[in-house]
């Protein structure tokens, strides 16, 4: 691809540098020479050349310019594109590990998800990761988690966007926000819940995330102004007390996926699905910062996450 690019490019200067040859031509670049009256006679039979010599020069010159920013142009573009699509092997890899995988895994709408669903008597420690920016792979061998997803969202300062509390304390307080509108917490039992604001019961932990997709066993219908497509990563809640994870994403561009606004339409189906009923559903970081492990299956990520949540 990048021959083909080099190609094009040099085709285009072989047009430009025509085109500013009989630019310079006529142009007042040259005209000083025609006024030169004490150049010899010689070097005026050969003005011809001499003029030829200094376009080149100055064409020469600019297109090397044009040529650079025409190649770095399409070099950012291929970079890019290589971001959102995984090389074929990868996709195969991802094919094979869904095949062993004993996760919950189906396509719905043109997206791949999957899921698990915790044990009962399941540890769960939330990990800050705001300073120190571990990759996953590196929680999952220091940690030993057997399973593994990404929690809340953090601004541009690496600080998380309102409440997040691990064991070591708060690192910021609840605020209100109309995206990030509940809270995923953990009381003393160990517990997960999914609260819309705080109460006085103390938690072991905490942080906020949204925005709410179900509420009380029905979708919530979600108006943005401003959404895009992503990998979601979704922390579900049902009637008969199941805790389960889950992940969109587009299997041909794996941090794409769902746009928001679509997200509560998708838990439904998934819902009828599996003949669930959900209570509370929430929605937690994702895109290219956001991670999912069930011991089989690793969706990793490009950016660092803030926060990871680790279950044994």
């Amino acid at each position: 691809m990048l021959w083909e690019l080099v190609l094009v490019a040099s085709s285009l200067l072989s047009g430009l540098r025509f085109v500013g040859f009989l630019i310079l031509r006529k142009s007042r670049v040259i005209r000083p020479i025609k006024k030169m009256e004490m150049i010899p006679a010689r070097a005026k039979k050969n003005r011809r050349l001499l003029e030829g010599h200094i376009i080149n020069n100055i064409l020469h010159y600019y297109m090397k310019v044009i040529l650079a920013v025409i190649i770095l142009g399409f070099l950012a573009i291929f970079y890019f594109d290589l971001l959102q699509r995984e090389s074929p092997k990868e996709v195969e890899r991802v094919a094979e590990v869904f095949e062993k995988s004993t996760s919950t895994n189906f396509s719905m709408s043109g997206f791949t998800v999957t899921g698990f669903t915790l044990n009962p008597n399941s540890f769960v420690n939330l990990i800050s990761n705001f300073e120190n920016k571990i990759s996953s792979t590196e929680i999952l061998e220091k940690e030993k988690c057997s399973y593994l997803v990404n929690g809340g969202f953090y601004g541009e300062e690496n600080v998380p966007i309102g409440l997040f509390k691990t064991a070591d304390g708060y690192l910021s307080e609840f605020k209100n926000n109309r995206l990030f509108n509940g809270l995923v917490v953990s009381f003393e039992n160990g517990k997960l819940d999914i609260l819309e604001k705080i109460d006085n019961r103390e938690i072991s932990f905490g942080f906020q995330t949204g925005p709410v997709l179900f509420r009380g066993g029905e979708k919530v219908n979600l108006d943005l102004p401003v959404d895009k497509k992503a990998r979601r990563i979704v922390f579900v809640q049902t009637l008969d007390g199941k805790d389960l994870f889950l992940a969109f994403y587009d299997p041909q561009s794996f941090f794409s996926g769902p746009t928001l606004v679509d997200l509560p339409s998708l838990i439904e189906k998934y819902e009828d699905e599996f003949g669930l009923e959900i209570t509370d559903a929430i929605n937690l970081d994702g895109g290219t910062a956001s991670v999912y492990f069930d011991g089989e299956t690793h969706l990793k990520e490009l950016k660092p996450v803030g926060s990871f949540l680790c279950i044994n």
